[in-house]
């Protein structure tokens, strides 16, 4: 199971199928998952009726399957909806919690007690199986669950990519880090997540600049072929100054697109700088 896509007690089919009784709620497992963890280390904690269940789904397969780490980066199989089947629905999101808490940390993203609450409450009666399931045949599957998660780490998602830029968020004022998590908090994620919205993403990158201009610096300075750490106090002070007189967010696309009157733009404020810049 990759780790970006991650109690009762089940009751399997008459036919041998395994069908858990959906109930709300996200089970406590009481260790946390990891990259190292296996199936085994959460068989080792289940019920008679789920322990059955998976011998009766994997077979003799079981315990070379048990052996398996949870989260790889490999394409979701059939046996692992046959795992999840057996589980307790609670157990199951417990599972898909944790994968989701790994998938942000290696993305550079450590979640606080506060947005793991968040996806907790918004994970509550998913069905996993179906999610899995979907994920196996390559369909659309439940794009609203990863959807309202991304609205519970929206500032954290708007972080990450002040980094992508080459900043760092502690780095920021007050007022820009108060600016960005406020962008975070009114971003509709749906439209970025389920459906890219080209409108949305354009008022998002928009706000980011709006909140932190030297983004526009950065960016500037990437096109030479440096960083804002590389820049001298003097260079960094006069960029400063040709950005603040820009259109951030017209100059952004023509410099996309490839526009002349933006690379003008460019070389103007290259120019006004160059003794400086070093």
């Amino acid at each position: 199971m990759p780790a970006a896509e991650a109690t009762a007690t089940p009751s399997p089919s008459p036919s041998g199928g395994a069908t858990p009784v959906a109930a709300p709620g996200v089970a406590e497992l009481g260790f946390a998952l990891d990259r190292h963890s296996t199936w085994q280390d959460v068989y080792d904690t289940r019920t008679d009726a789920e322990v059955a269940c998976v011998h009766r789904e994997l077979g003799d397969e079981a315990s070379d399957l048990l052996a398996r780490a949870i989260f790889r980066d490999e394409p979701t199989q059939d046996w692992e909806v046959s795992m999840f089947s057996c589980l307790a629905p609670q157990t199951a999101r417990a599972v898909l919690l944790d994968g989701l808490v790994l998938a942000a940390a290696e993305d550079g993203v450590e979640l606080g007690d506060t947005e793991v609450a968040c996806a907790r409450e918004q994970i509550a009666a998913v069905d996993v199986t179906a999610l899995v399931a979907a994920d196996l045949d390559d369909a659309a599957g439940d794009e609203a669950v990863y959807t309202a998660i991304a609205g519970c780490l929206g500032h954290l998602l708007v972080e990450l990519m002040i980094v992508d830029f080459g900043l760092d968020p502690d780095e920021l004022s007050a007022e820009e880090t108060a600016c960005l998590r406020a962008l975070g908090e009114r971003t509709d994620w749906a439209l970025l997540v389920a459906a890219y919205d080209a409108t949305a993403a354009g008022d998002l990158m928009a706000g980011l600049f709006g909140c932190v201009p030297d983004l526009l610096v950065a960016v500037v300075a990437g096109q030479m072929g440096m960083e804002l750490e590389d820049l001298s106090e003097e260079g960094l002070a006069c960029l400063r100054e040709w950005a603040a007189e820009v259109d951030t967010e017209s100059f952004l696309d023509g410099l996309t697109t490839g526009s002349l009157s933006a690379l003008a733009e460019l070389a103007t404020g290259l120019a006004a700088c160059e003794s400086v810049l070093g």
